[in-house]
């Protein structure tokens, strides 16, 4: 949580870039990749989260013509919750409907979600630890509205995403040793975690798809 002059931030996000206008693309199949997080300091009930969705390389600049922002600016986020608050999806304001947050007035939710499939490495804060998988039917950023957004209530599994997603969590499965302060893997200090994704025939790209 940032507190400034105009705002409260709450879950800002950090994007890597290949250039001034283009998100960098990984490609992990049959690689490994590595980060270092400190988790000490980071109590229960807030999440830590490194992961990763299915936006455009462009931030969408280039399937719609009114984003004139792309990805220097930071457009084009998408995730298997398929957010309301985004306040431009696919270069149009989502102003129609929009309700201002009670807590913040530089936030809110719009009509529309953004949706794209979205595969959590790691969230976890000192406490507990998870990782999932959450698959759509859609291979792209999407603009949903309605029940195609899956939103909490009747309408959740009704959506183009599956929002409860497939996770791994150590301490559900029976090893409650596993993660957390003085555990077998502590929180306690910097972690170095390597997450890997082995695919049998030795593939590195998906048909040319980013990965």
């Amino acid at each position: 949580m940032t507190h400034g002059q105009y705002s409260t931030n709450i879950g800002s996000r950090v994007y890597l870039l290949d250039s001034e206008t283009e998100y960098h693309m990984f490609q992990l199949k049959n690689k490994e990749f590595t980060f270092d997080v400190d988790v000490s300091k980071l109590p229960c009930g807030l999440n830590g989260a490194l992961y990763f969705v299915q936006m455009d390389k462009d931030g969408g600049m280039g399937r719609f013509p009114t984003n004139k922002a792309g990805a220097k600016f930071g457009t084009g986020y998408c995730d298997a919750q398929c957010p309301h608050d985004m306040k431009f999806i696919n270069g149009q304001a989502n102003s129609d409907g929009w309700k201002p947050s009670s807590s913040d007035p530089n936030s809110g939710v719009g009509k529309y979600g953004t949706c794209c499939t979205e595969f959590d490495v790691w969230e976890a804060n000192s406490q507990g630890m998870a990782y999932t998988a959450h698959a759509c039917n859609v291979t792209e950023s999407y603009r949903c509205e309605g029940a195609a957004c899956g939103d909490n209530g009747a309408t959740r599994f009704q959506g183009v995403c599956d929002k409860n997603g497939c996770d791994f969590q150590t301490h559900r499965l029976g090893d409650t040793t596993f993660w957390g302060e003085g555990a077998s893997f502590s929180s306690g200090h910097d972690e170095a975690d390597e997450r890997g994704d082995p695919v049998p025939d030795g593939r590195q790209h998906d048909d040319g798809q980013p990965g």
